[in-house]
């Protein structure tokens, strides 16, 4: 069974299940290809659970994003787009569309955390050092060079 759940493990939803040949030469081949489309928005955490028969080896699992739009709208309206990092005359600035509430950490080279804050809609200045600093907002990352 391949199950997922939404809230962190708390509940499981069943959303397929694969029937494996009890035997190779049921398959007619060892390596055979099985898929559970989920189409699914969304954190959410996988489980495989075997419900019957012994032993079983996975080689290659493959996961792919769910996108109910194309992919360039989807690459338009990620979060990848939504704020971003650079230096003006000698600050570092964070600035923000307001599409999301998430919080903004700049690390120095040697990973030491200079600023941590919410990201606030618009333009944030931070004073830093001359240098080059890692401005990471969740899962992105943006370098940065301050003169």
């Amino acid at each position: 069974d391949v199950k997922l759940s939404a809230d962190n493990g708390e509940s499981w939803q069943t959303v397929g299940s694969v029937e494996i040949p009890s035997t190779m030469t049921d398959s007619g081949n060892a390596y055979a290809e099985y898929s559970v489309p989920v189409k699914m928005k969304g954190s959410l955490r996988l489980k495989l659970e075997q419900t019957a028969g012994g032993r079983l080896m996975i080689d290659d699992l493959r996961i792919s994003d769910y996108r109910g739009e194309s992919g360039v709208e989807a690459a338009n309206g990620a979060e990848y787009h939504s704020w971003d990092a650079y230096c003006r005359n000698g600050q570092l600035i964070l600035e923000s569309d307001g599409r999301s509430s998430d919080r903004a950490t700049v690390y120095s080279t040697d990973g030491t955390e200079c600023h941590s804050s919410l990201l606030a809609p618009g333009e944030t200045a931070v004073d830093v050092a001359p240098g080059l600093y890692i401005v990471v907002v969740r899962d992105f990352a943006r370098r940065v060079l301050v003169r």
